[in-house]
């Protein structure tokens, strides 16, 4: 056992930190915010490595590229600290970070590791690395081979595997799948659009609902169906019995009420009580399948209906009209009598209210049709998935985690061989931000833990805080964490892997008076159980206050009258509706301003902590981006920077709406729209009435006429600056097909790039509109059929899944960042600010089907750990069914339980101030104003803790208010308006349209000619601008994935074999690279000519020197080698072609440097190569001084680097100290 005296400056929760770091036990950590969770996970995995033989005996995961870059760098950091410490700067305290790490480097030293020359032993990866790392063991799983390709923006590929799905109605070859898809479309009035949606959606998500019985082949539909009526059966049986039991304490009571029923039916209100009074006997049980069970159901429902009012209260008058006649009083006090009695029960009334909300024990037969034509379709859509990854050479996250749970457990849940071997080499595993799994990445984790052939000596080390867990829409199981907490790692076997619990309870991020704050708040937020286990624990502050005594929490109120309902036209309600909407308007500006004044009053602090080199982040969060899109648009107009983060979608930036006109219209000339789009864009910036003046409708003819016609014919109309700004854009459109045919393989975005550069679109956008037209080039590089796509959807669908890029400019360190929530969690700012807390949580979408998993207290007679709640979508336009409306309101609750999560998330990213803006609502009645409790948002989440604080305000409000004589109904201004007439609301005066256009005397340094003669000379490569691009187009770049692949391959060859045997090794590769070739599209004899020149460039890098010397084994050599690091603030992910440590020049001797090679198919034709390589540096050198600056923040600034361009084509290698 590990001992430590605690010294005093120690955090309060010291000895937690040093029991975490016990090599022989497995702990759980509960690690709330700010309490150093990474500073934590650094300290174990440094621990660790004292104690394996093996590095790679380590195993860390976790959920985002963001954090295992930031694991790994701070890893390597502090190795790297103490390779530079010197003995007698060695410290003693065993558990401080620099012992932690002389340590470890020590044992890397005495074991030959060389960690910081080989730094790919330290496995630290996300979980979806991790599980590609796995599946590749396996690729006759994947159908795709061994390169196990990731796409991660596959929606195109779900869309082509639901069309072709839905395509076989009608398929006399698969009449169950035909009739599958019949009943659906009859069933949602034949939407095949939305039908089409739908099935995308799941396909999306398949993980969540892809049981084993859906892939069945020939399932057992009676099974399934038993299966899946189980939940629905539990919750009525479980209800039925608590109300049993409450029932039993009157004696007779179910049986007299009977009675009665029977008595009401015949004194004429049969058509009340008829299915209660019909009874032979009321059903007690016990209920042998679930047609007894929903007997019973209907039997409590007819009770409750006989014995509450609509309310769900029990009735406190009876009456002719519930069947019991004035002259009738015996019945009728019998009644009243027994309702007497029953109200006296604790809690029956509630409980009877709720038989009503119960769904029916067993679906009807019309809803067992839709849900089994649903599983029919969702299995041969995800077949056709299949087929449609392996054409396509990719795969999806899901696949592949599928993969992987397929490569570790067979179909008897027992561990493969594969598994055994994985999991042996595996002595500690640690799982980061565990509070985010999901339950398919849980039963992997148990997976690999059940794989250890012994359990001895390994352990398992869990971090993450249940009170951040607010990703249930990625699947999210918060429940596990409490889970594994109460009883470990549960296997199918009823095994259980158990762990130790730990809570950290030190906050180093939060001033002290903010801690204090927040835990009084979320005490009381978190204070009433919700169902979801999870507790509030609070923090104990662990570093000092800022100067100052200014106020650390601060809560910003606006209140807002209650929105009128009802659709009366009298002078007066319009009146006060249009009053009641510019309140609400008004308030809503006024806030916006109060915020932008907050954040204008924190920028001399900016600026001075950006001089000193220090850090200064404001951030505002909002829950949805809409909260955020107003803010956005006030800093434009008060000339603040600031960054979005993922926060406006890219489709709607201007730069990216003139380019996408600019695309349509190149290849398109009936496209009239976008035509109208290209020359009212600021290249050309021609005004409306210059339009009018083009395309007209006075003229019959012009509604038909192609735009670029018009334009022509009437050139002369326009004035001079028109004209020059409009011939341009002709001449560029004219240059199109010469450009064509001088690069006839280019890409679609090279093309359009080409042509927007020439019209002078680079000198219309700022820095940020230029990354973003980057990634608009490479998004129609990807369409999968090129220019085709642009006469469709295709593009338009493509930009839905793409967001604006930050503002590149803008530091993420110092300055105002805009974002999510959810996006900032991991992160900190020193002021942050919650605008609309006020705001309606948003609803989600129906499915196809409403399903939603969880956990049950204990294993079913299946071994079970969950039970799978499913109910059809409801027939369109109708209501939903009963099951639905159950499992829908579950799944809701569950997102209500999460809203204080989501608050306390954002609460807690502030180190100094927080900052939150609400308005309230209240009503007014006859002259009083009421303030009324929020309801589904989350102010209503934080009212326990800020009810009284907003009441107060409320208060004094209306008193400021009645005490100047102003009337309170008006919150921030009233309009002028005598009692007896309308109101009449002006609207703003109209801003007048300025017209961003080129100076008339624009003149592109890139001439046409000049353009030509570079397409014509060089193949490969781009403008000397900022927007480089592969000119080669799809040929280029299949041929240079082809040589990528095959020297990667000639690298690993050559560890074992000579370079004679190499080359012919290589030999046996060519069907694969030809296969690759052609999944993209190329035609067989494309494929031949490519892969023949790709076999030519790799045998020409076997035989130069150069090349052998860039492929042979070398210390940390890698090929393909990807990684993460953070650039300027930001996390840039790069992958690089060939990596290793070498001499400090090519072909000398030693490991002074790290060598990173780029491999360029790029060639000359009638060209001194000499003469073009220097242009080729600079084209590509940018790129690999990012690479460098990666590297630079893993290993230190002053590791000697030296970048290469290889070109295996010409065997020409050009180098340079980086």
């Amino acid at each position: 056992m590990m001992k430590a005296s605690l010294v005093p400056s120690a955090p309060p929760d010291q000895a937690q930190r040093i029991s975490a770091l016990d090599p022989q036990r497995s702990i759980l950590v509960q690690a709330p915010a700010g309490s150093g969770k990474t500073d934590l996970l650094t300290r174990r995995f440094l621990r660790l490595l004292t104690e394996v033989d093996d590095p790679i005996q380590i195993v860390a995961i976790t959920f985002t590229r963001a954090a295992a870059a930031e694991m790994r760098h701070r890893i390597l950091s502090e190795l790297e600290k103490a390779a530079g410490r010197a003995t007698s700067d060695q410290v003693h305290d065993e558990f401080s970070m620099e012992s932690l790490a002389d340590r470890a480097l020590a044992r890397s030293h005495s074991f030959g590791w060389q960690l910081l020359d080989l730094t790919s032993q330290l496995r630290i990866s996300t979980i979806d690395s991790f599980c590609r790392e796995l599946a590749i063991q396996q690729p006759i799983y994947s159908g795709v081979g061994n390169n196990l390709q990731i796409n991660e923006r596959p929606t195109d590929l779900y869309r082509r595997a639901a069309r072709l799905t839905l395509n076989k109605l009608g398929d006399s070859h698969q009449p169950e799948l035909s009739d599958s898809i019949r009943d659906l479309l009859l069933w949602r009035d034949n939407g095949w659009k939305e039908l089409e949606e739908l099935l995308v959606k799941m396909l999306a998500q398949r993980d969540r609902w892809m049981h084993k019985f859906v892939l069945s082949q020939e399932p057992d539909w009676n099974e399934i169906r038993e299966w899946l009526e189980r939940p629905f059966g539990n919750a009525v049986r479980s209800s039925i019995a608590t109300l049993t039991q409450l029932l039993n304490q009157v004696p007779g009571a179910c049986d007299e009420a009977l009675e009665l029923a029977q008595f009401a039916c015949e004194h004429g209100r049969g058509e009340l009580h008829r299915e209660l009074a019909e009874l032979a006997e009321f059903p007690y049980g016990p209920y042998d399948d679930s047609i007894d069970l929903e007997n019973a159901r209907s039997a409590y429902l007819c009770l409750a209906n006989l014995l509450l009012t609509k309310d769900g209260e029990f009735r406190q008058q009876i009456d002719i009209r519930l069947g019991f006649p004035k002259e009738n009083l015996d019945e009728k006090l019998r009644l009243q009598d027994l309702i007497a009695q029953l109200a006296a029960v604790p809690g029956l009334e509630k409980q009877l209210a709720g038989i009503a909300k119960l769904p029916p024990a067993r679906y009807s037969d019309e809803d067992w049709q839709i849900v089994r034509a649903s599983f029919t379709l969702l299995r041969h859509a995800a077949g056709e998935l299949k087929a449609v990854f392996a054409e396509a050479g990719a795969v999806d996250f899901v696949e592949v985690a599928q993969i992987a749970r397929q490569v570790l457990l067979d179909e008897d849940r027992y561990p493969t061989d594969t598994a055994l071997a994985a999991a042996d080499n595996i002595r500690h595993l640690l799982v980061d931000e565990f509070q985010d799994t999901s339950r398919r990445q849980h039963e992997f984790i148990s997976a690999l833990i059940l794989a250890w052939p012994e359990r001895t000596g390994r352990t398992l080390f869990v971090v993450g805080d249940p009170m951040q867990s607010i990703y249930s829409f990625r699947d999210a199981e918060a429940e596990l964490f409490g889970r594994v907490k109460d009883v470990g790692f549960e296997f199918s076997d009823e095994e259980s892997f158990p762990v130790d619990p730990l809570r950290l309870t030190a906050n180093f991020r939060t001033d002290p008076q903010l801690v204090f704050s927040t835990n009084d708040a979320f005490e009381k937020v978190f204070g009433e159980p919700d169902g979801s286990g999870i507790e509030f624990a609070k923090a104990e502050p662990a570093r000092s206050s800022s100067a100052g005594n200014k106020k650390r929490f601060e809560l910003h109120l606006q209140f807002i009258p209650q929105v009128k309902t009802g659709s009366a036209n009298d002078p007066e309600s319009i009146r006060a509706r249009e009053e009641i909407k510019v309140q609400r308007e008004t308030a809503r500006t006024s806030q916006v301003a109060e915020l932008i004044a907050l954040i204008r009053s924190h920028l001399d602090r900016v600026d001075a902590a950006r001089i000193a080199g220090k850090k200064y982040r404001i951030a505002v969060l909002g829950r949805a981006r809409t909260a955020l899109a107003p803010i956005a648009a006030a800093l434009r107009e008060e000339q603040i920077p600031f960054r979005a983060v993922e926060l406006e979608n890219l489709k709607d930036q201007p730069e990216i709406l003139d380019a996408t006109a600019l695309a349509h219209a190149l290849f398109n000339p009936q496209d009239r729209v976008a035509w109208l789009g290209v020359l009212r864009a600021p290249w050309c910036g021609l005004s409306l009435a210059e339009l009018h003046t083009i395309a007209g409708t006075d003229d019959a003819l012009r509604p038909t006429a192609p735009i670029p016609e018009l334009l022509r014919d009437r050139l002369d109309l326009l004035p001079t600056a028109s004209r020059k700004a409009a011939e341009r854009v002709l001449n560029a459109f004219a240059f199109m097909p010469k450009l064509r045919n001088s690069l006839p393989t280019a890409s679609t975005g090279t093309l359009v790039q080409r042509i927007w550069h020439l019209i002078g679109g680079d000198q219309c956008v700022n820095a940020s509109g230029r990354a973003n037209l980057e990634l608009f080039w490479k998004l129609l590089d990807d369409l999968p059929s090129g220019e085709q796509d642009l006469t469709g959807p295709a593009l338009d669908a493509a930009l839905e899944d793409f967001c604006a890029l930050p503002d590149p400019t803008t530091s993420s360190e110092c300055g105002v960042q805009l974002m999510t929530i959810h996006k900032s969690k991991g992160l900190e700012f020193e002021i942050v600010i919650v605008p609309d807390l006020h705001a309606r949580n948003g609803s989600s979408k129906s499915d196809l089907l409403s399903w939603f998993e969880r956990g049950i207290a204990e294993p079913n007679e299946s071994g079970d750990l969950t039970e799978f709640l499913v109910a059809p979508l409801q027939f369109k336009g109708e209501e939903r069914g009963k099951a639905k409306t159950w499992v829908d309101n579950i799944r809701r609750q569950r997102e209500l339980q999460e809203t204080r999560r989501i608050l306390y998330v954002a609460a807690t990213r502030a180190r100094e101030e927080l900052h939150i803006f609400a308005q309230p609502t209240y009503k007014s009645e006859n002259g009083v104003l009421t303030l009324l409790e929020p309801r589904n948002s989350l102010l209503a989440t934080a009212w326990p803790a800020l009810a009284d604080e907003i009441l107060d305000s409320f208060d004094e409000w209306m008193h400021a208010h009645q005490g100047s004589g102003a009337d309170v109904g008006l919150t921030v201004q009233q309009l002028a308006a005598s009692g007896e007439s309308n109101l009449i609301v002006m609207p703003s005066p109209a801003q007048p349209t300025i017209i961003r256009r080129l100076p008339e005397d624009f003149h592109h340094s890139d001439s046409i000619n000049t353009m030509t003669a570079s397409a014509e000379s060089v193949i490969g490569l781009g403008d000397n601008n900022l927007y480089q691009r592969h000119e080669g187009g799809l040929f280029s770049r299949a041929l240079g994935n082809a040589v990528h692949k095959l020297l990667d391959d000639l690298a690993r060859l050559c560890t074992n074999l000579d370079w004679h045997e190499a080359r012919n090794a290589l030999e046996n590769f060519r069907p694969r690279i030809s296969a690759s070739v052609r999944s993209v599209g190329l035609s067989a004899s494309q494929a031949h000519e490519i892969t023949s020149k790709a076999y030519e460039c790799a045998l020409n890098a076997s035989q130069d020197p150069y090349g052998q010397w860039i492929l042979s084994q070398h210390s940390e050599a890698a090929s393909e080698s990807s990684w993460a690091g953070i650039v300027s603030g930001d996390l840039r992910l790069v992958r690089v072609d060939r990596l290793f440590r070498a001499g400090l020049e090519p072909l000398l001797p030693g490991d002074g440097a790290l060598w990173i090679i780029d491999y360029k198919t790029a060639h000359t034709d009638n060209l001194d190569p000499t003469l073009v390589l220097p242009g080729f540096r600079a084209t590509f050198a940018p790129q690999l001084k990012i690479y460098a600056d990666v590297l630079r923040n893993l290993h230190g600034t002053d590791l000697p680097l030296r970048a290469g361009l290889y070109y295996p084509r010409m065997s020409l290698f050009d180098w340079w100290e980086i």
